[in-house]
């Protein structure tokens, strides 16, 4: 059973899947459009059988560098990425405000709905289906009152994988 997180949805053009192993974030689990980049997702439990992402790709470029605490690189080499977000318009649009919060720093459900005029829930929901896990930073984004879900999930490897994250970031150091 593939227990990665996100979504996948049918889409024109050739789209291939990829797996790449980050020590300090984990497997990832990879789709391409064509050249675009569809899906991201961390695995949990059994590595599904697939060809490992070149290491001199641009993602794994930018996955390294993320893991490796080097955010100054990862942020020029996450610029150049071409990401294609599949879903509604207002999914994409929740996607495209993950992409503003700066690295290192977090947002509420609440913020985000204010700012795109809709309710915490409808936005907590729209980062549930964000399809690029990591570049689109939804783990930035928690509760008024904790860390709030991850990927659906509101306990167990999923919401770890976010404690894990924000960790890496500098801006998660409660137990909750």
């Amino acid at each position: 059973m593939d227990s990665s997180l996100g979504f996948s949805a049918p889409v024109p053009g050739i789209v291939s899947r990829w797996r790449y192993s980050v020590a300090s974030i984990g497997t990832l689990t990879l789709e391409f459009c064509d050249a675009a980049l569809i899906g991201l997702s961390p695995v949990f439990g059994q590595v599904e059988e697939l060809p490992d992402l070149p290491a001199d790709h641009p993602v794994a470029q930018a996955l390294v560098a993320y893991a490796a605490g080097d955010f100054e690189a990862y942020e020029r080499c996450r610029r150049r990425l071409l990401l294609r977000v599949l879903g509604t318009p207002f999914q994409q649009q929740v996607c495209r405000a993950l992409q503003e919060i700066p690295l290192g720093q977090i947002r509420s459900y609440g913020e985000l709905a204010s700012r795109l005029q809709n309710t915490p829930r409808a936005v907590g929901q729209a980062c549930r289906r964000n399809p690029i896990a990591i570049l689109i930073p939804c783990h930035r984004v928690l509760a008024k009152d904790g860390l709030g879900g991850y990927a659906g999930e509101r306990e167990g490897a999923a919401l770890s994988y976010k404690k894990l994250l924000l960790q890496h970031e500098g801006v998660w150091h409660g137990q909750a």
